[in-house]
């Protein structure tokens, strides 16, 4: 029997420059691991929920596809590993994790300077 679509098709291991695996940020706080990406398409229920309030010309009509649905599980930040908290969060508010994780390691980067100008200056 041939299959129309491939594990990837259904699920695939990449989306918007985050993989399956990689750190992402969502719209709660911390640090994550992506576990999973699962497409979603609009169904009549979702096109009747939402989709039908919109001005024609705007919204999706029935099959089309919109952003997948993550499944993720949260970093520990005091171990470092990846813990039991798993979640769910819709990819349009999901980002890749390594710009915050840079960011925040400059701003920790500045600190640490300024906490050694003080000490420095209280040694005299």
């Amino acid at each position: 029997m041939t299959r129309l679509f491939s594990d990837e098709d259904i699920n695939p291991q990449e989306w918007g420059g985050m993989k399956v695996g990689s750190v992402i940020c969502t719209y709660n706080a911390g640090f994550f691991v992506l576990k999973s990406i699962k497409r979603r398409f609009c169904s009549e229920d979702y096109f009747n929920r939402y989709e039908s309030k919109k001005e024609i010309g705007k919204r999706m009509e029935i099959g089309d596809e919109y952003s997948p649905l993550f499944d993720y599980a949260k970093i520990n930040l005091k171990t470092g590993k990846v813990g039991p908290t798993n979640g769910q969060c819709d990819s349009f508010y999901c980002k890749p994790g390594i710009a915050e994780i840079n960011r925040q390691m400059n701003e920790l980067s500045l600190q640490v300077k300024i906490l050694e100008n003080i000490e420095n200056e209280n040694r005299n």
